[in-house]
């Protein structure tokens, strides 16, 4: 993976399944981390406790 130290990221879907996974690699890569989901409270479950992440509800249709 590139040096991610120095990059601010964009997941959609970050709740679960692959965007949720994607959260947790960019994040163990050094990234900052900006995710949204439609459900908020699965997102902040989900993704509340990785340093560096941001969430936000929201729906991206």
């Amino acid at each position: 993976m590139p040096e991610l130290s120095a990059r601010v990221v964009v997941v959609t879907g970050g709740s679960a399944g692959i965007g949720r996974a994607t959260v947790e690699r960019l994040v163990l890569g050094g990234a900052r981390v900006v995710t949204c989901a439609r459900d908020g409270d699965r997102l902040a479950d989900a993704v509340g406790a990785l340093p560096g992440v941001t969430s936000v509800t929201a729906d991206v249709a």
